[in-house]
């Protein structure tokens, strides 16, 4: 890039040793407007940069093309050229790659758009307790939730000096030891710092509630799994369909267990069109009831109308005659990701054990498990909301990942859950409606579940549990 290719000659000779590449973000296109007003564009963000000089345009063209030493546009000549690149990589457009005596120590990958605020270096500065370091191909990554960048991690002497960065490290000798230079250390703290890395060990991370209220995992998913922090349309997150055709898809009704089946009693719709109460009524009186009437347990027929009502497959068909998956509530892409597993402990006329509902038979089908299994599943649903004994019925939600992950990313496994609450609500109203006892539980052994159907637990693995009884006496 000729037109640069003067340096700063006021910088010291360890501060020359030192030089930063940057270059734009993939995705980013520019748009100059009938006026000459110059944009550039990631979907949904846009910055707008006005009126461009030639020498500026040259620089976006060399950005876009190759990444560009730091140091080439401080000069006096081309001072408003100096100023864009950095407003680019101050409001998050620029990747930029640090380097020491011509090795890469580690490179910044911007996360997120805006103009960046520089928070204060903290007096101990100690990692951030949500940071995470992530292997990207042969690529260590560094990242915290809601951080400008990630951090991806050329030099191991760099990953040595992040291990100093602990209340009982210091990082200054650490960085001796590891054989970076007092220069490249200060600047490594001062990008962590700014990228929102760090937190001052000699005071509480979570000197706010706001933020002392959110655990590791907690804020990971709900930054993964949403808009403006992490994420962006286009780049693996969304409904991508990265699993084309229909390759490897898990089909629409789950493969049968070739246990013993039990048919279901179908309910008349018109019949319970009259007289069932209003929605209205059905959602106002719903509530979560725990206690049971064991005396006089829910029967066969009344679990069998809760199933079709709330789990069945429906008989819909595309404009081409080839059916639809559908059942009585919505799913993202029409996924119908979820499986239903009673599993049954006092239900009149049906012996207690573990079965998988078919939603197109409408039939319970017998899964064989070992009952130290069983026992640890009722026993999770007893303990969770502090019942005396195990419920009547335990419904176990299981999620068939590969019907929603085949087409999403990112945020697969949030919408599965949003899948689960939109089940509940069903669930309870239904309930309701039937006068039976419904209480949706917070918390199942996933892994005693896979145990039990001898499923995957990548492939098939609950994610919801709902318990449901015959109601006492009021």
């Amino acid at each position: 890039m000729t037109e640069h290719a003067h340096l700063d000659d006021t910088r010291t000779p360890a501060e020359s040793a030192r030089t930063e590449h940057v270059w734009l973000r993939a995705g980013v296109h520019a748009a100059t407007t009938d006026d000459g007003a110059t944009y550039l564009v990631h979907w949904p963000e846009r910055i707008a940069l006005g009126s461009l000089t030639q020498p500026q345009h040259a620089m976006l063209r060399h950005l876009a093309a190759e990444p560009q030493e730091v140091p080439a546009f401080r000069t006096d000549a081309d001072a408003g050229t100096a100023a864009l690149v950095e407003r680019l990589r101050a409001e998050g457009w620029l990747h930029t790659t640090v380097r020491a005596h011509g090795t890469a120590l580690y490179t910044l990958d911007p996360v997120r758009s805006g103009e960046s605020v520089a928070p204060r270096e903290p007096e101990n500065p100690v990692l951030s307790r949500f940071a995470v370091v992530t292997r990207d191909g042969a690529t260590m990554v560094l990242s915290v939730p809601r951080g400008r960048w990630d951090i991806r991690l050329h030099d191991p002497r760099v990953f040595a000096l992040l291990s100093a960065l602990t209340p009982a490290a210091p990082w200054q000798e650490r960085a001796a030891e590891v054989g970076v230079d007092a220069g490249a250390a200060a600047h490594l703290l001062r990008d962590l710092a700014r990228g929102g890395f760090l937190a001052d060990g000699g005071t509480p991370e979570g000197d706010a509630l706001s933020r002392d209220q959110w655990s590791g995992p907690d804020l990971w998913f709900h930054a993964n799994s949403r808009f403006g922090t992490r994420q962006r349309a286009g780049d693996g997150f969304g409904k991508t369909r990265w699993i084309s055709g229909e390759s490897g898809a898990p089909p629409h009704t789950r493969e049968p267990f070739n246990g013993r089946r039990v048919q279901l009693h179908r309910p008349d719709l018109d019949t319970l069109r009259e007289r069932d109460p209003s929605l209205t009524a059905a959602v106002e009186d719903s509530r979560s009831i725990r206690q049971h009437d064991h005396g006089n347990p829910i029967s066969a027929g009344e679990l069998g109308e809760f199933l079709y009502r709330c789990a069945r497959s429906r008989e819909r068909y595309y404009p081409d005659g080839g059916p639809m998956p559908d059942r009585p509530y919505p799913s993202g892409g029409a996924s119908y990701e979820i499986e239903f597993y009673p599993l049954v402990r006092n239900v009149e006329g049906l012996a207690a054990g573990l079965y998988h509902y078919d939603p197109v038979s409408h039939e319970l089908e017998a899964v064989s498990a070992t009952q130290p299994t069983l026992g640890v599943l009722a026993r999770t649903a007893q303990g969770v909301p502090g019942l005396e004994q195990p419920p009547q019925v335990l419904i176990i939600l299981a999620a068939r990942f590969g019907r929603v992950m085949r087409e999403y990313q990112g945020l697969a496994y949030a919408l599965t859950l949003k899948h689960v609450g939109v089940v509940y609500q069903l669930m309870y109203t239904v309930a309701t409606a039937m006068g039976l006892a419904p209480c949706a539980l917070g918390a199942g052994d996933a892994e005693a579940f896979s145990q039990a159907v001898g499923s995957d637990y990548l492939a098939e693995s609950s994610v919801g549990e709902f318990i449901l009884g015959s109601r006492k006496p009021e």
